[in-house]
């Protein structure tokens, strides 16, 4: 989905995906093969998304952390990692939104402080509703101008 704000005068990049889960294959192929499949998918998402707009990742990643290091699930600055049950019958956190930490480096800075300069999480709430099998999340995100390009 393309979000054009009128008022920033930007374009934003939302994609929406679901990555492979542990129990449609996981009897099959076991625990790491489902985990490389989400980390080829991740890499999959990182080169067809690269582009000069803002990209937000979000959806059911089916995973805490991120396999792919050039994709970051959005935590709260002020903590180091946003624990919150998305998947019901686990408690697990299933259920993000992810960006392209890269976007927002200066392009001769590989290093810089991308965190803090990056988009931000400022709010997520988890609704204890029975609409799936993963409760709904509604992410207030703050989205700075970007550094790259």
């Amino acid at each position: 989905m393309l979000f054009r704000s009128r008022l920033a005068r930007r374009t934003v990049v939302i994609a929406n995906t679901h990555t492979q889960s542990d129990t449609e294959l996981g009897w099959i192929i076991g625990r790491k093969g489902t985990h490389a499949i989400r980390k080829a998918q991740h890499q999959q998402i990182l080169n067809s998304l690269t582009m000069k707009e803002a990209v937000l990742i979000v959806g059911d990643m089916n995973c805490e952390r991120s396999p792919e290091p050039l994709i970051r699930y959005m935590t709260p600055v002020d903590e180091s990692r946003l624990k919150k049950a998305t998947f019901y019958s686990t408690g697990e956190d299933l259920d993000h939104v992810a960006w392209f930490p890269l976007q927002w480096t200066r392009p001769d800075c590989r290093f810089c402080d991308f965190v803090r300069r990056g988009p931000r999480l400022m709010n997520c709430q988890v609704f204890q509703k029975p609409w799936s099998d993963h409760a709904p999340v509604l992410f207030s995100i703050f989205l700075p101008l970007m550094m790259a390009n």
